[in-house]
């Protein structure tokens, strides 16, 4: 694409958020790019993001559009190329999540976008959508990203009362894991009493770093929580793994150096326990090794594990692993999922230990595969 046309398109752009009294923030971000951001003069919300360095991929430039139009009448999806309405369904600005609505995911704007197509109501995450801008972009495409821009800046507008900003339903997510991430936890005593270690903000615990035990004295009161929950520390240091203080009321056990499990204490009788040793960043051929080299029962239990499904909620996350099960049905798991227990019970305290043995079993296999 000639240097000029780009130029010409980004100096369009530019006059339409200008029209609308939009404000321009410059930015820097690592991981998506410096750049632009564009917030409307009316509802202080983002409305689009210019990357003009980094994060465009192959491209010198990308947008980052927004899409609280998608629910209008005038909505831009319908008249959009399987390229860019493939951007929509896929694109996710975060790791994948099976539900976009109740997302916790830091950096989304407590938002999310909603659209239908072809008779399917589709939810996406709220960071938005990213399109290069480069020497394979059409004149066509260009035209309607403006397009979009100007429906979108239409919406902030005249309707954001008929068809609101969609915001993430905290109140659906039933998991403690999940609600820290929507309340400040940190409360004030009563009658000026002296705050507790385990009511510190993280910078202040982090220079205390009270040990787990006390933690557990702290938060379970309730006889079967603590000894549960001390049942499986153990478990985890018989392993050989060892613990470190991670964040605030939260604990990691390493192994080989590598992060086994995390252990974060919510509220009273409120904690929970992750296996981290299958991360978000692991390797899919890794991974599939690992799963290839058990025998046949102990694969076919890994493959019925729900938490490791993939959702399909990202078709190029490079995440997903196909297997074929022992029954002929086929199986896709997503390779950056990890096992959370909340609360775990006596009947669950056996598949907590299985999860924590296939955790370091996996830590083995990739330190020696």
């Amino acid at each position: 694409m000639p240097i000029n046309k780009v130029t010409d398109w980004v100096a369009a752009m530019n006059k339409h958020l200008s029209d609308a009294a939009c404000k321009a923030t410059h930015v820097k971000n690592i991981h998506t790019g410096d750049g632009i951001e564009y917030y409307h003069g009316k509802t202080k919300i983002k409305v689009c993001k210019l990357v003009t360095k980094g994060g465009g991929g192959a491209n010198e430039y990308s947008i980052v559009m927004h899409g609280n139009h998608l629910t209008t009448p005038y909505s831009i999806v319908d008249e959009l190329p399987a390229n860019m309405l493939h951007v929509l369904k896929n694109q996710r600005g975060c790791r994948p999540c099976a539900n976009p609505r109740t997302c916790t995911m830091a950096g989304n704007g407590d938002r999310y976008y909603e659209f239908a197509h072809s008779g399917k109501t589709h939810y996406c995450c709220g960071s938005g959508f990213r399109f290069g801008i480069g020497a394979d972009t059409t004149d066509a495409e260009l035209a309607l990203l403006e397009k979009w821009l100007i429906k979108e800046l239409r919406w902030h507008a005249n309707d954001t009362a008929q068809f609101p900003e969609r915001k993430i339903i905290l109140d659906e997510i039933p998991s403690s894991y999940a609600k820290r991430w929507a309340k400040n936890r940190i409360k004030s005593p009563a009658n000026g009493a002296a705050l507790s270690v385990f009511d510190l903000p993280n910078k202040e615990q982090s220079q205390i770093k009270p040990p787990i035990d006390e933690a557990c004295d702290h938060f379970l009161k309730d006889t079967e929580s603590y000894l549960i929950a001390t049942d499986l520390i153990n478990h985890l240091r018989k392993q050989g793994a060892t613990l470190h203080w991670k964040a605030r009321n939260k604990y990691v056990f390493r192994y080989k150096k590598m992060e086994l499990a995390y252990i974060r204490f919510e509220n009273q009788n409120d904690y929970n326990i992750e296996i981290c040793a299958f991360g978000w960043r692991e390797q899919n051929d890794v991974m599939q090794g690992f799963i290839e080299s058990f025998p046949a029962d102990k694969r076919a239990l890994f493959i019925q594990q729900l938490t490791f499904h993939c959702h399909e909620c990202n078709a190029v996350c490079h995440r997903r692993i196909a297997f074929i099960s022992e029954s002929g049905d086929s199986r896709v798991l997503c390779s950056g999922k990890t096992l959370v227990s909340e609360n775990p019970s006596p009947t669950d305290v056996d598949h907590v230990k299985w999860g924590m043995d296939m955790g370091k079993n996996y830590i083995d296999y990739k330190v020696n595969p």
